[in-house]
């Protein structure tokens, strides 16, 4: 493995994906996407033969880059090619979603969404209130065939899946065919528990949890506060 800039014998210096540089240009601390070149061609590779961001995802994405502090929270290329695909395969109408933060993921959700489904996306914006009006144009930006299936919801995640789960229970509200939980690390795990037990996501629905290897930190063995949660 090779740190950024680092030559290995016979090989040319590795540099990241251009797609990597804003995000790394953003964080504080940029050593934790230190990686392994074998790695990084992979992402290059997989980003290569992947379905390209939508126009509309493509914007969003260099807007949010250019103008956050924390714009790595974005989810990127790669992983909103495989939200499009887990929904479609997983026939879901009704989706949830964890954290929107610029709404990148939303809005990539939502395109592979059928005509009809709708995506509640669900953020308190206190973490970069910057973001709230990013989303809000990004979503006024969408065609009127994809904005209509985003629902944004401005509360405290842990608040909200309770009020959630009371209303499944009651049958005011149906239960959901796929979540994306992608916001507090230290809270992931007692809300996907609560959304599982509750019925918050349907028998055989889907829930896709991100940043579980947590920049690789967790298969590195690194045994902080944020690798064990």
């Amino acid at each position: 493995c090779s740190p950024l800039g680092v030559e290995s014998p016979g090989r040319p210096a590795f540099s990241f994906p251009n797609h990597f540089a804003p995000h790394l240009s953003a964080m504080s601390d940029p050593s934790v996407y230190s990686c392994c070149e074998l790695g990084a061609a992979r992402e290059a590779y997989a980003a290569s033969v992947s379905t390209p961001l939508s126009p509309a995802l493509a914007a969003l994405d260099a807007r949010t880059a250019a103008v956050l502090r924390q714009a790595h929270m974005v989810s990127g290329a790669l992983a909103a090619a495989t939200l499009r695909l887990l929904v479609k395969v997983s026939a879901s109408v009704r989706a949830l979603e964890i954290g929107t933060y610029t709404g990148f993921s939303a809005i990539a959700i939502a395109e592979a969404l059928p005509e009809g489904g709708t995506i509640t996306t669900v953020d308190s914006f206190v973490d970069e209130i910057e973001a709230k009006p990013i989303f809000r144009d990004a979503v006024a930006s969408l065609p009127e065939r994809t904005a209509r299936k985003i629902v944004p919801v401005e509360a405290d995640a842990d608040a909200y899946l309770a009020e959630l789960a009371g209303r499944v229970k009651s049958g005011t509200v149906q239960p959901f065919d796929f979540v994306f939980l992608d916001a507090d690390k230290m809270r992931q795990l007692a809300q996907f528990e609560l959304m599982v037990e509750s019925g918050i996501v349907r028998a055989g629905g889907l829930v896709v949890v991100d940043n579980t290897l947590w920049y690789s930190r967790v298969v590195r063995g690194e045994g902080d506060a944020t690798t064990r949660a």
